[in-house]
């Protein structure tokens, strides 16, 4: 296959992926996609910041000024463990929910560390 073709392809998937975050944005009202959970598009958005931030570091990137622009244009966050958006989502994530004891709890052996992980 010619270059050129590659090329072509390579953005025809870029952009579906892009539309995939388009409407994972709408949903959840910002573009933190976990990298797990939701199929490819985790792994994508990770490689999109990797590709943005060799490219700021002077490497060889494939991230044009096109895509970055597109991505600013629906409020990628390049950085998203030093963003406060992130942080308050992850955050709001890990909280767990309160339990309230049941009759069983009582009944059941509890092991605070059953595989004797500290």
């Amino acid at each position: 296959p010619n270059p050129k073709g590659y090329t072509t392809q390579y953005n025809k998937v870029w952009l579906i992926y892009y539309k995939e975050l388009q409407a994972y944005r709408e949903k959840h009202g910002d573009c933190l996609v976990p990298y797990r959970g939701h199929g490819k598009l985790g792994r994508w958005v990770s490689r999109q910041r990797t590709l943005y931030h060799r490219q700021k570091s002077g490497c060889q990137s494939s991230m044009s000024k096109e895509r970055e622009r597109k991505l600013n244009g629906i409020g990628f966050d390049w950085a998203p463990l030093k963003s406060k958006a992130s942080n308050e989502k992850i955050n709001a994530e890990e909280t767990p929910a309160v339990s309230t004891p049941t009759a069983l709890d009582s009944e059941r052996e509890v092991t605070p560390n059953p595989k004797g992980y500290t």
